[in-house]
């Protein structure tokens, strides 16, 4: 079964034309932009890559891009007017990492447009590095689209789902006995995992219908019609919310997952890398309690402290199907909050982004794995389950509210008091002078109303008279 190991993805221009495409196996031309995995054996073309594999699960200071080398800086120093001349490395140097024998850094250290860290990728190829990376995050790269498996191999026909070896026996003497229908042999691949499609459609991972299926165009009129009546798009669904405790191995997609702490306490006191390695990364062992929200996978306690829902454990769907233990579990990391709706000013711990729709702040897109827009230890506002700057959170629309009753005002200091004070009071204005204009307006349409009714009584008088 997949190994979902988060590992470095690497970009770079391809230095000759002999490179084969792991994708498509085509040849891959001298100059053009490829993408190769930290662990991986073959390069992709930078559009294949996409359709194979995922950067969601990535930090930003995994994702790396070809720079130059920084050259030793010389120093020299006079003694007794005999010149020694030596040298030593740039202060910058430690930000590099070597991936198949040349330099790379990471869009985290790009960001800080340091001294002589100069990128090998043109910024319009940087931009689209930036873009298909924000289109994996949201789940809207052609990786996340179902597509049917044309392998008839052991791994490529048990279902992930509803895998158990039991099972598996009973299904494989089955069919040696009888000939399998097409509809029957029918297999779909999602996230580099295999799923029978009825327990693909059962599992609620995907909200699409049958035609978006790679692969559906191929196939005969009974396996369209069987996936036709299995797969249909939801309109202005929620996003997928759930508990679950079916599938193998995969990492915890949080950025900032509890397990990576405990792993570089694991390092710092000196353990052997066995006793850590698995236990203390970001794995999500096989069969284990795990919350799917759109298209990914949390440990629960991650998944809590992004603080994306207000419920109680026993709300979570599937909740009913899991383990006691694992209800014990969700009912510990999960509890509805009274002020969930309620805004709390604070201080970040740490660069993050604007959740706003159109951040004000921010030149670029306010999303990863664009350039932070929300800096360390700058004021920010959490509300609903987002983070805000002030500002973006008042031009938005989404709240009324008088900053005095804004969770934690009275911590701050008189000049951030002040300051949240002048952007909250402009949004009150304005509600005023909207109330003011649709009153005014009522007044008019009466006043208009008055007016209609009056001339045609008027009208209906001089009718009479004739």
């Amino acid at each position: 079964m997949y190994n979902d190991r988060v590992q470095c993805v690497c970009f770079q221009y391809a230095l000759s034309d002999r490179s084969k495409c792991e994708g498509c196996e085509e040849y891959i031309p001298f100059d053009a932009l490829r993408v190769k995995c930290e662990f991986g054996n073959k390069f992709y073309h930078f559009d294949c890559f996409w359709k194979k594999e995922t950067t969601a699960k990535c930090k930003k200071d995994e994702i790396m891009v070809a720079v130059q080398g920084i050259q030793p800086q010389q120093y020299q120093n006079g003694h007794w007017n005999v010149p020694f001349i030596g040298y030593f490395l740039h202060k910058n140097t430690q930000h590099l990492k070597n991936f198949f024998d040349r330099p790379f850094v990471s869009l985290e250290v790009l960001d800080k447009n340091m001294d002589d860290i100069v990128p090998l990728i043109r910024t319009e190829d940087i931009e689209r590095i930036r873009q298909h990376a924000a289109l994996a995050q949201e789940g809207k790269t052609s990786f996340y689209i179902p597509k049917v498996v044309e392998g008839t191999s052991f791994l490529f026909r048990s279902c992930e789902y509803c895998f158990s070896f039991e099972k598996e026996r009973k299904e494989c003497l089955l069919r040696q006995k009888a000939v399998e229908t097409p509809e029957e042999k029918l297999r779909l691949e999602y996230d580099k995992t295999c799923f029978h499609p009825k327990c693909l459609s059962e599992s609620g991972f995907v909200n699409i219908d049958a035609k978006e299926i790679g692969g559906y165009a191929s196939l005969d009129e009974n396996c369209k019609k069987f996936l036709d009546g299995l797969f249909k798009k939801k309109d202005q669904a929620d996003p997928i919310f759930m508990a679950d405790n079916t599938l193998s191995l995969e990492h915890c997609s949080s950025k900032y997952c509890v397990n990576m702490s405990l792993a570089q306490w694991a390092r710092n006191a000196e353990l052997p890398a066995e006793k850590y390695n698995y236990n203390y990364e970001r794995n999500i062992p096989h069969k284990n309690l795990r919350i799917r929200y759109e298209h990914l996978s949390y440990h629960p306690q991650c998944f809590s402290e992004l603080r994306k829902v207000n419920v109680d454990g026993k709300d979570i769907p599937n909740y009913d199907k899991m383990r006691e233990s694992d209800k014990l579990v969700l009912d510990s990391w999960f509890t509805k909050s009274i002020d969930f709706d309620i805004p709390v000013v604070e201080k970040s711990k740490k660069d993050d982004y604007c959740d706003a729709t159109s951040c004000s702040i921010s030149p670029t897109p306010s999303k990863f794995p664009y350039p932070y827009s929300i800096k360390n230890d700058e004021i920010q506002i959490r509300y609903k389950g987002g983070i805000y700057h002030p500002i973006c959170l008042q031009a938005s629309g989404n709240i009324s509210v008088n900053p005095k009753d804004i969770k934690n005002y009275e911590s701050l200091s008189d000049g951030e008091k002040e300051t949240l004070d002048g952007i909250f009071k402009k949004s009150e204005k304005r509600k005023l002078e909207e109330d003011e204009s649709n009153v005014a307006s009522e007044v008019n349409g009466e006043i208009s109303a008055k007016k209609m009714k009056l001339f045609e009584e008027e009208e209906s008088g001089e009718t009479k008279k004739d």
